[in-house]
């Protein structure tokens, strides 16, 4: 028994080590700074070996693919390998659920960007709270319990004018770039940011994608900062940003300097501060 035990273990080991070489192999040719592009790529890579287009691999299949990537490898090791990518106890593997596997096991290095979207994720949990702990304290403050300007009403407050002050950053840093500061100007940097960027001609950017574009104009800001200001071109708060909510928010801040056009009832047209119409949701 100790010696199956032994056995099991140190095949667990080598088959650890391998996993590693193969992962690392394939992020070491990748292109770019866009984990959705990396994933694309390993796709083609994965896919090349599906030939009856079924978005699934039998286990000699990935073995094929596997020997390509880290040759010289034993191919019984790449075998056991397979074996980590099959689902539950069959011979078939998922593209993408091998392709979730080995974005999970990225080496160091590529991490950032996604630690940048799980950024995005809290700092919208972390918004959503305060937002709601300020609607509390307002109703109590209404019934005489609760001043509504102090607590978390401040704390909301004080997003609002760190996400006015980041806005600014990066509207001074778009202009500086731009020869005409106006919409069809704007609008023709808008496009070129998503036809660069959304690789996989989906029609809209993931956070991920957004914080590359937005890094061409603020490389120094935190990743904090960054998964608020990104956040904050998501409108609907669907998770990745399309394409009219990016040219919208730019437009109030690039062209209007945060100023929103207000028509009177006089039908004159002025501007009007923005800090405060900035979406608690």
């Amino acid at each position: 028994h100790a010696a199956r035990d032994f056995q099991g273990e140190e095949e667990e080991r080598r088959v650890e080590e391998v996993e590693k070489k193969y992962v690392n192999a394939l992020f070491s040719k990748v292109t770019g700074a866009a984990p959705m592009r990396w994933k694309l790529e390993f796709k083609k890579k994965l896919m090349y070996f599906d030939l009856d287009g079924s978005g699934e691999l039998e286990v000699d299949e990935f073995v094929k693919h596997a020997s390509l990537t880290v040759p010289g490898t034993d191919l019984k090791d790449l075998a056991l390998l397979a074996r980590r990518y099959t689902h539950e106890d069959s011979d078939i593997i998922s593209i993408e659920r091998a392709l979730d596997r080995i974005m999970s096991l990225a080496p160091p290095r590529y991490q950032p960007c996604r630690n940048v979207q799980d950024a995005s994720h809290k700092a919208h949990a972390a918004q959503s709270h305060l937002v709601h702990a300020a609607r509390r304290g307002s109703a109590s403050g209404a019934r005489g319990g609760v001043d509504s300007n102090n607590g978390p009403q401040t704390e909301v407050q004080r997003h609002k004018r760190k996400m006015v002050k980041l806005m600014a950053m990066l509207s001074d840093a778009m202009r500086s770039r731009m020869q005409d500061r106006n919409v069809l100007a704007l609008r023709k940097v808008v496009n070129r940011m998503f036809v660069y960027y959304d690789k996989g001609d989906s029609g809209f950017l993931s956070y991920a994608h957004l914080t590359d574009a937005l890094r061409v104009y603020l490389p120094s800001i935190s990743d904090d900062d960054m998964a608020h200001l990104v956040q904050f071109f998501d409108k609907k708060k669907r998770g990745y940003v399309v394409q009219p909510d990016a040219l919208e928010v730019l437009t109030l801040y690039v062209v209007r300097d945060g100023k929103k056009p207000h028509a009177t009832g006089a039908g004159e047209v002025v501007e009007e501060e923005e800090e405060e119409e900035i979406d608690d949701d």
